[in-house]
């Protein structure tokens, strides 16, 4: 289940509300922010980059040398 969540697109859905979260783009295998209007969005959203890596971090491009970001990515290897 959680392959196909983070395969998700960002939806930012008709509401109006603006509101800065992460997803997991499976493209760049990042997570990255967009905005959410905040209604009929999907399960690929995130409070945080750290929730984004937590639950997509096992499908993403390991950064080349950044410990806090060993930290949030704790499935890269070094």
């Amino acid at each position: 289940m959680t392959c196909h969540l983070c395969k998700l697109p960002a939806v930012t859905g008709p509401c109006k509300a603006r509101l800065e979260v992460f997803f997991f783009n499976w493209a760049t295998r990042r997570c990255e922010i967009f905005i959410y209007g905040g209604c009929y969005g999907n399960l690929n959203q995130f409070g945080s980059e750290r929730e984004c890596l937590r639950i997509c971090g096992a499908y993403a491009v390991c950064p080349k040398s950044s410990l806090s970001l060993f930290l949030l990515a704790p499935n890269c290897f070094f």
